[in-house]
Order: structure tokens, then sequence, then C-alpha cells
């Protein structure tokens, strides 16, 4: 049949139209529609769910995890949340959505780690700074200022297994004035265990940060005074210690003596200070000027080396008086 034929004949054209809709409609069916996205149903409770507040959103996270709203939209919408607490300085909330997120939806969401991380950390709730900010630290290094955050964190927790490592970490990377408030933590860690070759390098590098840090503005003047003070007169025994490990007398006496200028209250480190003096002037054969440190330590009784200092003493006295005590006590008188 020719076009012709059916331009003369409109009732062919007709069926002819029909059949080809009729093809098309069987090739649709055939291929199939799409499914929606979401139902009505769906999106009205996801509505809801968004005008309830975080709470409702995130229970509708919870029961509908597979739903496209939920994941297109609804994590996101909650993570915002987070950040909008976080950004209006409201940050006990942004911890807590943050905590259920991580609780109910995704323990490993990095955005909702950071938050609680930095949260937790403004609100000085320093074991949640340090379990968060070390989730965030571990999962990108890279991250600013967690370093940081995660050194203090564990120290203010007195978690210093934790501490010591992240605080060498953030401390190696600044300038010790940076890291005035950690140092004396790593140099008394290392000096506890003996470690005087550590515990000195540590120890000086807290002199010159206290010695080039500015007083905090919060900080009373005479409270700030005698930290700075009392840090250093640690830090100066501990340097007189690795001086004497080491057999350096005259080191030992000018350390000792550093600490003895700086430290009026401290009984403790006082005594120990007049007794190390002491071992440094009798190993040079300063046998008087030894005696007289010796014997200021023997007076600062309840510590623990007035006793040695009395035992040094008594033996130098004995030394240079035909093996007599006799006139001591009014040597100690004299010396005062």
């Amino acid at each position: 049949m020719c076009l012709k034929t059916l331009e003369n004949k409109p009732f062919l054209v007709i069926l002819l139209m029909m059949l080809i809709l009729s093809f098309q409609i069987a090739f649709a069916q055939e291929e199939g529609e799409p499914a929606p996205k979401y139902t009505t149903g769906e999106y009205n409770d996801y509505q809801k769910a968004v005008e309830g507040g975080p709470g409702t959103l995130l229970t509708f996270i919870k029961e509908n995890p597979d739903s496209y709203l939920t994941k297109e939209y609804g994590i996101r919408h909650y993570l915002g949340l987070i950040e909008e607490a976080y950004k209006s300085g409201q940050h006990d909330e942004t911890l807590s959505r943050a905590e259920n997120f991580l609780a109910d939806i995704d323990a490993s969401n990095f955005a909702a780690q950071y938050y609680a991380a930095l949260s937790a950390y403004l609100t000085r709730n320093w074991p949640k700074a340090a379990k968060y900010g070390q989730a965030v630290y571990d999962a990108r290094p890279e991250t600013e200022g967690f370093l940081s955050i995660l050194a203090r964190a564990y120290h203010s927790a007195g978690d210093l297994d934790h501490a010591v490592p992240m605080i060498e970490s953030y401390c190696g990377t600044v300038e010790p004035k940076d890291c005035y408030d950690l140092l004396p933590t790593i140099t008394a860690h290392y000096a506890g265990k003996k470690q005087w070759a550590k515990a000195s390098e540590y120890a000086q590098k807290t002199i010159e940060a206290l010695d080039g840090v500015p007083k905090p503005a919060e900080a009373a003047d005479d409270v700030w005074k005698n930290y700075v003070e009392d840090e250093k007169s640690k830090c100066y025994t501990v340097l007189g210690k690795q001086a004497f490990e080491s057999k350096k007398w005259a080191s030992v006496e000018k350390n000792h003596r550093s600490s003895l200028q700086l430290n009026a209250k401290d009984k403790v480190r006082r005594a120990e200070s007049y007794y190390y003096i002491g071992m440094s002037l009798w190993n040079r054969e300063m046998i008087d000027p030894a005696m007289e440190s010796f014997a200021r330590g023997s007076k600062i009784s309840g510590t623990p080396h007035a006793k040695p200092c009395r035992e040094q003493l008594e033996r130098l006295y004995k030394g240079t008086h035909n093996g007599s005590l006799a006139g001591l006590e009014e040597f100690l008188d004299r010396v005062g």
C-alpha cells in the first residue's frame, strides 16, 4: 500500500497510528518504568522528623536505614545540625548530638568524631576529648590541631602512658614556648624513671620555654611568677642529677645552686640540693664548704636527704677533728 493510497483513506492512517502507539506502550511495559524513590507517606514522615528536631530525625534515620531519604538527605541534614550547634557555641549539645549519631548510626563517621572531640575538649571533658580525638587522629593524622588536642587531653586526664608519646610528638613540631605547659610533664616522667639524660634534655627545653613564653593574660602575676620559678627549680635539680651521674662536679654545684635560688618553699628539694652541692664540693676536695652544705641540708628535718646530709657531715667533721664530733653542734649553729 503506497502513501498516496493512505492519503485517500483516512481510516487506514488512523489505524496505523494506533498500531504504532500500541507498540510503544507494549515496549515501555516490557522495559518497565523506574520505581519511585520514596512514597508520599515516607516523605511526609521524613518532613515530620526534620521538623521535630535532632532527636526525631535521628529516630527516623535509625528506623529507616535503607530509605533513599535517609541516605540522600537525612544523614547529611543531621550532621549539619551537629555542625550548627558547634558553630553557635553549644558545645554540650554538639557533643550530645555527635555521640548519639556515633552510638546509633555510624561509629566511624569522621565528621561526628571531629565535632565530638572539639566539643569535649572545649568543655574540658578530657576522657572524651582523648577518645574522639584519637579516632580523628588515627583516621587522618594530618588534621590540624589534633596532635595538640590529644597531648593536652591525655595529659589533663592523667593518662601519662598515652600523654607522653603524644606530648613528645607535638612538642617536637613547635617552639618550646608553645609547649611550656607540657614539657615539665615529660621532664618529670623521665626523671621518675631515672633516665637522667632524657630528663635533662627536656629540662633544658622547659627552661627555654619558660624564659620565652609571656604570662597568660588570665594568670595573676604572683601565681605565674611562683609557677615559673618552681618549674625552673625542678629542672635545675634534674640537670644537677645528670651532671652528678656524669661526674661533672662543677656543673652539679651550679645547677643545684640555681635550683636553690628559685626555690624558697619546697623543703625536700632544698635538702636534696644541699646534699648534691656538698657531694660536688667534697669530690673537688673543698671540705669546709662541703660540710657547710651538708649541715644546711641536715637541718631540714623530715626530708629524705636530711639523714644522708648528717652522715656525710659527721664523716667529714671527724676527718678534720681527729675522729671526734666535739663541737659539731656549735658548728651547726654557726652555719645557721
